[in-house]
């Protein structure tokens, strides 16, 4: 769950910090998400996106949206070794 106080980082989210109700905004801008690497990328095309841990879940929604195939098959395993990393890096057991 994430903390109220949390700021997003501004190198993956750009400068929009803040939603006009004054919480902080993790939606990443389209520059901020022109400017990432295509291996943060795990769907075709450069679509789903996952920088970072909050958007696995994001990404793991929009896969299961998507039909069954082989690159529904490819972006689940992507984000699935994305979690790994990000787990690994936080330092919880798998």
């Amino acid at each position: 769950m994430r903390n109220q106080n949390e700021k997003p980082d501004p190198k993956i989210y750009g400068n929009q910090t803040t939603t006009p109700t004054g919480q902080h905004s993790f939606k990443l801008s389209r520059e901020a998400r022109n400017n990432l690497p295509d291996e943060v990328f795990c769907g075709p095309n450069r679509t789903l996106p996952v920088p970072d841990e909050r958007h696995v879940g994001i990404a793991k929604g929009r896969i299961a949206q998507m039909p069954d195939g082989p690159a529904k098959d490819k972006a689940k395993q992507c984000v699935n070794a994305k979690q790994q990393e990000f787990d690994r890096a936080a330092g919880r057991q798998m």
